[in-house]
């Protein structure tokens, strides 16, 4: 038996002389064909695909991630790519693909577009003046970009028709109110109600402390108004000056009569803008959710009993609030026996 090497040997020809590259198989003409498919109809009527051909290949952007896609060497940005850029792109690596021609750069079904394209593509898709949620929707079904939600609302900001139309209010800043110099010279009334019983809860705010005080009224007429806070300035004192709404009761002849007497200046807050009586707002706001609760119901017989419970539950409110902690330094000072002697001593 005599040995010849494998290049001697014309059995091993084929192995050794491959020839030239075959057709595609099945397998991959399919999957160039459904890039291709995706690449047409992800283009925007009014741009064609050729134009996006034209503009990817002269964006250096897209064609430095062309190359990592195809080489699969996302961990160096040695393209000279914006880092920011960059990591959107290499963020999104497992969803970029480019057809066979490696002129059209896909991200699943959504066509990539260059940069001197994305204005033009949106504004072709705010052409409708659809609104910001709507146009991007519609932009993310058939582009994609990075910072896309960007342009969108920047274009949709810029556009005047839709700045025209547009419901939103614009609320202004707030102007806020000087703080009192001390307890119980500014106050704050409002009705909080109707409670389950019909009746309704007269509520007088300290501005400085937050100290509330509530009554219970059948009505709000001001001939039933005017008796309550009498009773309550004769407790705590007159303050400076009174805030309410435009209420009728507080727009009343009588009411205007009684304030003059007191010597208590009468502040009525801008129409239709209860923001402006905060302070009372706030505190009505939490006894409509008590009173209203769903899972609290009272019977008819607790219901009678509310006007003489509304001290008790008060009392836990009232406890935390400036005003009761300086209430006593508020009372007249009582002198002693030794404090008298001392005062009549000499110095």
């Amino acid at each position: 038996m005599e040995y010849r090497p494998g290049k001697d040997n014309p059995v091993d020809y084929l192995s050794r002389h491959p020839g030239p590259a075959t057709a595609s198989s099945h397998e991959e003409k399919i999957a160039a064909e459904c890039v291709n498919f995706t690449a047409m109809s992800s283009t925007p009527d009014a741009i064609t695909l050729e134009d996006v051909q034209t503009a990817t290949a002269n964006d250096p952007v897209l064609q430095a991630i062309m190359k990592c896609v195809n080489s699969g060497r996302w961990h160096e940005n040695t393209h000279g790519i914006a880092k920011e850029t960059f990591t959107c792109f290499r963020n999104i690596k497992d969803s970029l693909c480019v057809n066979a021609q490696q002129n059209i750069l896909l991200k699943g079904s959504q066509l990539v577009i260059p940069s001197s394209l994305q204005a033009r593509v949106v504004d072709l898709a705010h052409e409708g003046h659809q609104g910001m949620n709507k146009t991007k929707a519609l932009l993310r079904s058939k582009v994609w970009f990075p910072g896309i939600n960007a342009a969108v609302e920047s274009a949709v900001r810029s556009c005047i028709p839709c700045q025209a139309n547009n419901n939103r209010r614009e609320h202004q800043p707030l102007l806020m109110s000087n703080l009192p110099c001390g307890p119980w010279q500014e106050l704050s009334i409002d009705f909080c109600g109707p409670l389950p019983s019909g009746a309704l809860l007269l509520v007088i705010t300290d501005e400085y402390s937050r100290y509330p005080v509530v009554e219970v009224l059948q009505n709000t007429t001001v001939e039933a108004v005017i008796p309550v806070v009498d009773k309550v300035f004769s407790l705590f004192g007159y303050p400076a000056q009174v805030k309410t709404d435009n209420g009728p009761q507080f727009i009343s002849k009588l009411w205007k009569q009684f304030m003059q007497s007191c010597g208590v200046k009468h502040r009525r807050i801008t129409p239709l803008w209860p923001k402006a009586n905060a302070q009372a707002e706030t505190f009505n706001k939490q006894q409509h959710a008590r009173t209203h609760d769903k899972g609290c119901s009272l019977s008819p017989r607790s219901e009678k009993k509310l006007a003489t419970r509304a001290p008790q539950i008060l009392q836990s409110l009232q406890s935390n609030t400036t005003l009761h902690h300086v209430v006593h330094s508020l009372l007249p000072h009582v002198w002693s026996g030794t404090e008298n002697e001392a005062a009549r001593s000499p110095v």
